[in-house]
């Protein structure tokens, strides 16, 4: 039977080191995203207000909710952002990388 021998470097990874590293690899993969800059408020205010509607979305960006709906799609479609059903509604979750990306205070143990 083959073992992995992991070694003594887990013993040394601290969050105060791997902390950073995952902010700049969620920052990384969110900037491959190539955003536009209306994608990337919209990012920025889901990630602020998780779980919320294309509706509530556009009412603070005073856009109409079809502008953000498509916005929401191309996100979507660049798997930053995952939606699901809720009765009539459609509430839109961020990835884990757009929350790293933009909440990096939520690592602060």
């Amino acid at each position: 039977m083959t073992r992995l021998y992991v070694g003594d470097l887990v013993d040394k990874v601290t969050l105060d080191i791997a902390k950073p590293m995952l902010i700049r690899l969620g920052r990384d993969r969110v900037h491959r995203s190539d955003l536009s800059a209306m994608e990337e408020e919209v990012l920025q205010l889901l990630v602020l207000v998780p779980d919320a509607t294309a509706t509530s979305i556009a009412k603070k960006l005073n856009k109409t909710p079809q502008y953000i709906g498509r916005v929401f799609t191309t996100l979507i479609e660049k798997n930053l952002v995952s939606s699901q059903k809720e009765g009539r509604d459609r509430t839109y979750i961020p990835s884990i990388d757009a929350i790293i990306a933009y909440i990096p205070e939520a690592f602060h143990i």
